[in-house]
Parts: C-alpha cells; structure tokens; sequence
C-alpha cells in the first residue's frame, strides 16, 4: 500500500500537495496551527510506522551512498590543495622562490584570511544559490588557482595564489554542513561530518605520499618537482571535483532517485528534527538583524574557542608537521612518508568517536576526552626532543584534534535552530574559528627549530581554554534545559502560537539543547 494513500483522519488537516514536475509543495509543511502542527505530526508518525525501522535504514543508506561520499572526496580534495605548500615546501619551493624570514607564514595567514572573511557571504549565497550549482563553482575556481601555484615565480606569486585560494575554498565547509543538516536529523550529523572530515586525517597521509611520488617528477619540463605538486593536484581538484560536485543531491523535493513517499517522509523528518516543529518552508528574505543575531550569540564564542584547539593545533601541524619530523634528522623522502601513520590514526580515531557521540547524543565529553589527549601529546616535545618520544606525540596530537572537531561543529549545529538562525550561526562559528589557522600558521618559527618552545606552548594554552569552554557551555545549556523542563506544554501554548514557537528556533521552550 502506498504510503501516500493516508487515512482520512489525517487527510482533513493537510493542504494541498503538488505531485507534478518539481515534487512536493514546500507550502504544505509550512506551521499555521497548532492543530496544523498535530497533523503534521500525525502524517510523520504514521508514515514512520508504515515504513518501519527497516525501510527508515534503508532509505537513510541510499542518502548515506550518495552524498557523505561526494563531501568526503571533495573535503579531501581542499584539504590536500590547502595542506600541500608544507610538501612544497621541504621539496625546495622557499629556497627557489628566494623566501626569507616571514614570507613563509606570510603566506600561510593571507590563505586565513579570506577563507574566514567568505565563509559568511558564501552560506548566504547558498540559500539563493543551489548547492549543486554553487558547490561546483567554488571547487572549479579553487583547482584552477591551485593548478597557478605551479607557475610563480616569487613570494609575491605565491601570496596572492594563497589569497584567492582562500576566497574559492571558503564556502565549501559551511556549504557542506548546511547540505547535511537538510538531509539528517540533529544527533545523525557527527557521523556524517566525521566521516567526510575523516578524509582530512587522510589528507595527510596522502599528500605526503603524492609528494614522495611527485617529487620524482623533478625536471620533466623544465620544472621542479614542487611546481609539479600543485599542478597535478590542482589539475585533479578541477577534473575529480567538478565531476563529484555535478552529483551533490540539493534537497529531498529536487532528488529524482527518491520517490515521493520518501520525499514526504524525509521533508517531515526535518520538520521534526529536534523536539519541536521546524517551519522547514520558512527561507524568507535576508535581514540584517539575522546577522547581528548571529554576531551577537555568546554560545557561539564559546564553541569558537573550542574550535580554536582545533584550528590552531591542526593547521599548525599541517603545515609544519613534515618540516618537524624532519628536524628529528630525517631525510625529505622519509620526512614525508612519516607523517602517513599520526594521519592514518587520526583518521579512525575521528570515526570510532563519532560514532559513540551520535549513539549517546551527547556532544561535550567527545570532545573534552580528546583534546586532552593532544594535550597530553604537546607535553611530550617540550619535555624532549628525542626522536621517538616526539614522533609518538605526533599520534596523539593528531588523534586528539581529529578526534573532537566534528563534535565541535555538531554541538554548535545542533543547536541552532531555524532558516537564517542555523546559516548563519554556523557559518559564524566557522568564520571566527578558522581565525585560528592564521595563529596556527605563525606560531611554529623557524628560528626556534626542532624544539619549537612558542609553537607547542600556544597550541597547549588554546586546548586548555577549550575544555574550560566545554564545562561551562555545558553548565549554561543544562540550566536553560532544566528552567525549561518546568514548564508544561499547556502553560507554553498558553503563551505563543504554534507559529511564534516555530519561529523561535532554538530559543522556544520546547526545545531542549544537546549538552
């Protein structure tokens, strides 16, 4: 029996529904009543139970195959295009260029900067834009800069390839978790950012061993081996990603290869993410107070500094990590095939986590736990600079960091809210954090090589400030949750409309935040 032959009881409360051409009709998910809201409810539950568990999986594993897969290939893609300059690096790209002192860091800031200026005006973009138009677009434009960086000739060149590099790859990470959260219901997110996030981890493990091979390229057409680098990855970048972005689902309504029952189902599935009606039909026009909202949410900074652990550790490590190891004396051929084993652990660590933090629906302790690991492994340089000790504090540094940065973006996703309230608080958390990279970039000097005292000091501070954050976000959500809890359905009804409730967000006192 089809499932959208639905009874009549239910029938006489749902408008209207547009079967032809586009799919459904938005409108008719949209909140009028609370009796309109109860329909809706009723639709969902019994479209749930005529699916059943098997058919709900089912259908959750068609989505499963075929977007998490294209944001992972692509992630992986931006990752390699953004981490592969500390490759070039040690291949002999600072002494042709001639760079001297801070041109280097120089270089990896200017990236930072754009990329966290963008990120907001991107997430805008994209609820005008489509994402399989708008995604395609950033990922040609930044291979095509990539492909650039192969032909400069001078700190200069590469400064303004790393500027404009930044402006194309910033809409891409906001654009993937604003695709997600239209498929998946609030504690499904972390297993599906962690798992295209995951591919970071294997970034670098993969472009130390596209280096390595790469590296022998050096004079094919006159060139050296670390212009070859960002050729061919850009060149792949534009071919693989263009083909993958081509193939990016928009939302339920526009998928041909879902049919529409599992249209309804999915879209109601959305309208009851969290313990409240999502008006998911809701875009509106842009405001400007949704920015100043936005700007102006303190819970936000909060997970901004947790970011920062991240950001900074991260891309500090991403950039120097090569250069570390081979301060411990080894060769740059062994230099970048050593840093294939932290990537590769950081990489399953980032999985296994996820995966109990979505089945507990809990966010805080998956990333307390990790970022003291890192902890624990910033310690061990600042102690010693013997070669086995420091390169075991690698592992432990990247596990822990890997480990906790999709809990960190789904903590803040989960609990935002409505239409622009989610866009851009999001995209905001993104643009603050991603200022850490520009820390990141600059606190490993050159001069204080191979102990890196100010390096590994910074990046400590930072993950200690972020644990500090976890426990007091997780004091002021358990408290709003509580003085929520005290009040009945029937006084909050009493008080707003089913429409107000829905508008609210995350801010209604039905809802309940994830700790």
């Amino acid at each position: 029996m089809s499932l959208d032959n639905k009874s009549a009881s239910s029938a006489e409360h749902i408008d209207n529904v547009d079967k032809t051409g586009a799919g459904l009709n938005a409108e008719h998910f949209a909140v009028h009543t609370k009796e309109h809201t109860e329909a809706l409810r009723a639709e969902y539950e019994e479209l749930t139970e005529r699916m059943g568990p098997q058919g709900s999986n089912r259908l959750l594993r068609k989505i499963d195959y075929r977007l998490p897969p294209i944001l992972a290939i692509l992630y992986l893609l931006a990752y390699l295009d953004r981490g592969n300059i500390g490759n070039a690096r040690i291949a002999g790209m600072q002494v042709d260029l001639n760079m001297t002192g801070q041109q280097y860091n120089i270089a990896l800031t200017l990236f930072f900067i754009t990329y966290s200026v963008f990120e907001i005006p991107s997430n805008i973009a994209l609820r005008y834009i489509r994402p399989s138009i708008w995604l395609p677009l950033l990922i040609f434009t930044w291979g095509t800069v990539m492909t650039l960086f192969g032909v400069v000739q001078n700190y200069k060149g590469l400064w303004a390839a790393r500027f404009f590099l930044g402006v194309a790859e910033a809409g891409f990470f906001p654009g993937a978790i604003y695709c997600l959260n239209i498929w998946y219901q609030r504690h499904e997110i972390q297993k599906r950012v962690a798992f295209f996030f995951s591919t970071a981890s294997l970034s670098g493990a993969f472009s130390g061993l596209l280096a390595y091979g790469i590296g022998f390229m050096h004079g094919v057409g006159g060139l050296e081996g670390w212009r070859w680098i960002f050729i061919i990855e850009g060149l792949a970048t534009v071919t693989i990603g263009t083909a993958c972005a081509a193939m990016l689902p928009d939302d339920p309504m526009r998928a041909k290869w879902l049919t529409e029952d599992e249209k309804r189902f999915m879209i109601l599935r959305s309208t009851f993410n969290s313990e409240q009606f999502q008006d998911v039909s809701a875009r509106g026009p842009w405001k400007w107070r949704y920015l100043w909202e936005a700007l102006t949410n303190y819970y936000i900074y909060l997970t901004v500094i947790q970011f920062w652990a991240v950001s900074v550790t991260g891309y500090a490590l991403t950039y120097m990590l090569p250069v570390v190891i081979r301060g411990l004396g080894f060769s740059t051929a062994i230099s970048q095939l050593l840093t294939i084993p932290p990537s590769f652990c950081a990489c399953v660590a980032c999985l296994v986590t996820a995966y109990f933090s979505d089945r507990m629906k809990l966010r805080m302790p998956f990333i307390a736990v990790p970022i003291t690991i890192s902890i624990a492994g910033l310690i061990i340089p600042i102690c010693t600079a013997s070669v086995a000790p420091v390169y075991f504090a690698t592992f432990l540094i990247l596990i822990g960091i890997n480990a906790s940065f999709p809990g960190v973006i789904a903590w803040n996703s989960n609990n935002l809210v409505g239409g622009w309230r989610h866009t851009l608080g999001s995209a905001a958390q993104l643009t603050f954090g991603n200022l850490g990279g520009i820390i990141g970039s600059n606190v490993f000097i050159e001069s204080q090589a191979p102990h890196y005292p100010v390096g590994y000091g910074v990046c400590l501070g930072i993950c200690g400030a972020c644990i500090i954050s976890c426990f007091i976000l997780v004091f002021i959500l358990r408290s709003i949750n509580k003085k929520r809890d005290r009040m009945t359905e029937e006084e909050i009804y009493a008080q707003y409309t089913a429409k107000e409730l829905a508008a609210m967000g995350d801010r209604s006192p039905l809802f309940r935040y994830t700790l």
